[in-house]
């Protein structure tokens, strides 16, 4: 009897053995998606955000000296026809901008846009549209209004439909209950000067 005892405890785990190493495989496995998933979205904002500075940069050496319309432009032909959009984003025949993360984006020169720009002046508007989660709009805000002390560069950022942030670095909690509350327009605008 005393073999059998030997032979049963040498045949590998039972079930409650079993059913714990597979929950410690499971936390594991969990943790490392999870990190995984946040660096991946981490890495987005980041290239999103050098990207739309980048671009801003672009327009503003090649509009340098230009005169500039009276009236609102979009800049989608110039861009795509100029290879000023990054690398890492795409357009369409129809001259439809996408961004790494897949959002529609809009850029475009507005001439006095009252709730944007100081009165007479010029504004370089780049306009996510859609597909920003709202910590990936939190994360965007925070990441380029943490560039810019005052409004002569990043003039104003719009989220949503009412919200108008035109002190910066904005505070975090404003664009957390901003980007949170965007309801039916999930858009997020950035108007920087020209």
């Amino acid at each position: 009897m005393t073999d059998a005892k030997k032979i049963r405890k040498t045949h590998g785990f039972n079930l409650i053995e079993s059913a714990i190493v597979l929950g410690i495989i499971g936390l594991i496995i969990g943790g490392i998606w999870l990190a995984g998933a946040t660096v991946s979205e981490q890495r987005i904002i980041s290239n999103l955000s050098s990207a739309t500075l980048q671009t801003v940069q672009n327009v503003r050496n090649t509009l340098k000296g230009q005169t500039l319309p009276h009236s609102f432009t979009w800049l989608h032909e110039m861009l795509i026809n100029g290879k000023m959009l990054p690398a890492n984003w795409t357009s369409t025949e129809s001259q439809v901008i996408y961004s790494e993360n897949g959002s529609w984006t809009n850029l475009g020169i507005e001439y006095d846009p009252t709730e944007y720009a100081p009165s007479g002046g010029y504004g370089l508007v780049v306009a996510f549209t859609d597909k920003l989660t709202d910590s990936q709009c939190i994360k965007l805000v925070s990441s380029i209004t943490s560039r810019f002390t005052d409004r002569s560069d990043l003039m104003t950022v719009a989220i949503g439909s009412s919200t108008y942030l035109r002190s910066f670095p904005a505070d975090t909690a404003t664009i957390t209950s901003q980007c949170t509350t965007r309801g039916g327009n999930p858009s997020v605008i950035f108007v920087f000067s020209i």
